[in-house]
């Protein structure tokens, strides 16, 4: 198995060479079980290694600056299947992360803004997905770009909510629109751990923000994602990830 800087060399190269491909997976609601949005999920696909953990290639990517053109890649990837539902009639939204090594860029909302512009699309069927650590780490320098995309129209999600160290209280002055349940709460059958999250989820909802549990692998964390309030519901269970070909024209769930 080559080494973290031999992964690094190959990363900075994969991009150029059709290794990495955006996948994506659909989210359905809850109240009607309909298709309401895919998320968009970076795949690395090593010639020699198979398929790299995204969480290793995130790393490796922010390390050696290979972030940016990754970032714009999944980015564009996702506005040309926007541009093809469009052409199709189809108005589900799309999600994809994004670091906040982006994020402290000026020049990424800027990009964001004109893309928009340039190819007629409507900035809310866009989220972009921060993680849970961010604010924490990085708000004087993210805050203020989070708020120029939400101008825009862009919606914000927090993902993995629950799986560190923020609350919703610490998490007031993020421009949210959407917060994603991490798996593991979700999945829980502690009664205490699963009250203090429907609480959360009141309280997300009181602040007008939609919830997305994510990680569904059993009808058994369904029903719970549908007790708890949830609007949206994301996991295997519903849907496995898929080539951008298999979701241009719609895909359906299991």
């Amino acid at each position: 198995m080559p080494d973290t800087e031999d992964l690094a060399a190959d990363l900075a190269t994969a991009l150029r060479d059709g290794q990495i491909e955006a996948a994506y997976q659909p989210q359905i609601s809850l109240k009607t079980g309909d298709v309401e949005a895919v998320e968009a999920l970076c795949r690395w696909h090593h010639p020699s290694m198979g398929e790299i953990d995204p969480a290793t290639m995130v790393d490796l990517a922010e390390n050696t600056g290979v972030i940016h053109e990754l970032g714009r890649f999944m980015l564009d990837d996702c506005l040309d299947l926007l541009e093809s539902w469009r052409a199709n009639g189809r108005d589900w939204e799309l999600a994809v992360n994004v670091s906040p090594l982006q994020l402290v860029d000026e020049a990424f909302a800027r990009y964001v803004f004109d893309e928009f512009r340039r190819r007629g699309l409507a900035p809310a069927s866009l989220t972009l997905e921060i993680t849970e650590k961010l604010p924490l780490l990085d708000a004087s320098a993210v805050v203020p770009r989070l708020r120029v995309l939400r101008e825009i129209g862009v919606g914000i999600s927090l993902d993995e909510f629950g799986a560190g160290y923020a609350s919703l209280e610490r998490l007031e002055n993020l421009p949210l629109t959407e917060v994603k349940l991490a798996g593991p709460l979700v999945r829980s059958t502690d009664p205490d751990r699963l009250g203090a999250l429907r609480e959360s989820v009141e309280v997300a909802h009181e602040r007008g923000l939609r919830v997305v549990a994510e990680g569904i692998e059993t009808q058994q964390h369904l029903e719970t994602a549908a007790e708890l309030g949830c609007d949206r519901a994301q996991g295997f269970l519903i849907s496995r990830p898929h080539p951008r070909a298999a979701v241009e024209q719609g895909v359906s769930v299991q």
